[in-house]
């Protein structure tokens, strides 16, 4: 888990699989709709393959969440 003025994301390894997710991930924008879940905040995404990572929409998360969470903090 990483945590920066609260909860960020996560990572868990599964079988064939794993998940990175996201905390108050329905405040962030994916517009590749990339996100799966159905929590009230959660999402997450399954990175099943190395073609399935995207790093520049990893980090974008990442750092949105942690201004999401400092700005919490103000």
């Amino acid at each position: 888990m990483y945590e920066k003025g609260g909860p960020v994301c996560y990572l868990s390894a599964d079988r064939g699989y794993i998940t990175l997710g996201f905390f108050n991930a329905t405040a962030l924008s994916d517009p590749d709709g990339l996100m799966e879940g159905t929590g009230v905040k959660m999402r997450h995404v399954k990175v099943r393959s190395t073609a399935d990572i995207r790093p520049k929409s990893y980090s974008a998360w990442v750092r949105e969440a942690v201004a999401l969470n400092l700005r919490h903090l103000v």
